[in-house]
């Protein structure tokens, strides 16, 4: 899609030299809801924002994760309480937030040249000479690998290329009510889910998570014919989309799993994308957990310091590091599912077919016993294709 620059809906507001509590790089979601949830009192937030352009994409979110959002942002943003088993366009979603934000929040534009951590006030050096500094600088964005190199950090990528993330808009050919959210398996491994759009009458987003090489043939067909690759893909879903079109390109997105080495920095701490790469198929948002124990933690930090030795208490929690493991072996599992070879792999494409197929309605009666064929019995009857 065409990209969009940053909306100038909400005034700039800049200056050569300014001091804030908390300094926050990056104002897409994350930066921005990061300063909502900290804007508590009268803190004094600045939010760093790239110039560059913008690309329009979907962002869709689960009701418990709308519940968490708005748990987080208190009545700041009202349409974080609408998001629940919907989705919503990613510029749209930023303008609401940046207008929510209160008057203690400002925006600075600017690329950032240099990043100095100190335990007591951290600076950033834009590339005009601006300098900005903060009590505490929270990056809320993955940062230019050179400033990374700059820290110190070490990025190293668990499975890179673990999936494609597709973002399709279907817009109603005539005038329909979007139906409620619903996710259906894609064959061979994956899943799709569509979802309303919010601010968008009738329209429809769809996510699709396909396990597939970068340069494979089903994401060319992607970016080129993304309304006949996306029945290709999932045949069934046609009969019950006919009332839609695809409306645009498709935003596709390679997922890396990765995680900071040692990301302990004084004045500095890690959110979200800037600290790990997390599996979209999975439903998790650790930016979520974060700023909830950052909330916690964030006015300790601007009374005491935040140095070494609670910033790794911070990153160390072990609550919160069993929940990172348990959500990495679920990607990893499931990513094995889909593209390992050999029996297994056949099976779940049948079961995958057969879930994803329009099911007749059924029903039992009293006294009729119902026989459930074992997975050898399955894949016994499974030709070199794995169809039933």
């Amino acid at each position: 899609m065409t990209a969009q620059p940053v909306s100038s809906s909400v005034a700039m507001k800049t200056d050569a030299a300014i001091d804030s509590d908390i300094l926050v790089l990056g104002d897409g979601f994350a930066g921005l809801v990061t300063a909502l949830a900290l804007s508590q009192g009268e803190r004094r937030i600045v939010i760093i924002a790239s110039p560059r352009a913008r690309g329009i994409d979907l962002l869709s979110f689960t009701r418990m994760q709308a519940q968490k959002l708005t748990a987080l942002t208190g009545e700041r943003a009202p349409v974080l309480t609408e998001l629940g088993d919907g989705g919503v366009e990613e510029a749209n979603l930023i303008d609401a937030l940046r207008a929510a934000c209160p008057e203690t929040v400002r925006h600075i534009e600017g690329d950032v040249a240099r990043i100095l951590p100190h335990r007591q006030t951290p600076l950033v050096e834009l590339s005009d000479g601006r300098r900005v500094s903060g009590r505490l600088l929270v990056i809320a964005t993955a940062p230019p690998p050179e400033l990374f190199s700059a820290l110190g950090l070490r990025r190293y990528v668990m499975s890179e290329a673990h999936l494609h993330r597709i973002s399709l808009t279907l817009a109603p050919r005539g005038d329909l009510t979007a139906p409620d959210a619903f996710a259906i398996p894609v064959p061979g491994g994956g899943q799709a889910r569509v979802f309303p759009l919010l601010h968008s009458p009738g329209a429809l987003g769809l996510e699709l998570h396909l396990y597939d090489s970068p340069d494979s043939e089903r994401l060319r067909a992607f970016r080129t014919a993304p309304e006949a690759a996306l029945f290709a893909v999932l045949p069934h879903l046609k009969d019950r989309l006919s009332g839609y079109r695809v409306q645009g390109a498709a935003q596709v997105r390679v997922c890396d799993l990765y995680d900071v080495a040692r990301p302990s920095r004084s004045g500095l701490v890690l959110i979200g994308q800037a600290r790990r790469g997390d599996c979209p198929a999975t439903g998790e948002m650790r930016l979520l957990d974060d700023l909830a124990a950052l909330q916690i933690l964030a006015p300790q930090w601007l009374e005491q310091g935040a140095d070494l030795h609670r910033l790794d208490a911070f990153y160390d929690d072990e609550t919160r590091r069993k929940q990172e493991a348990a959500a990495y072996r679920r990607a990893m599992r499931m990513r094995r599912a889909a593209v390992e070879p050999g029996p297994w792999r056949r099976l779940r494409r049948a079961l995958s077919r057969s879930a994803a197929a329009p099911q007749p309605a059924t029903a039992l009666r009293s006294g009729h016993t119902v026989r459930v064929r074992s997975a050898v019995e399955i894949l016994a009857t499974l030709d070199a294709d794995g169809r039933l």
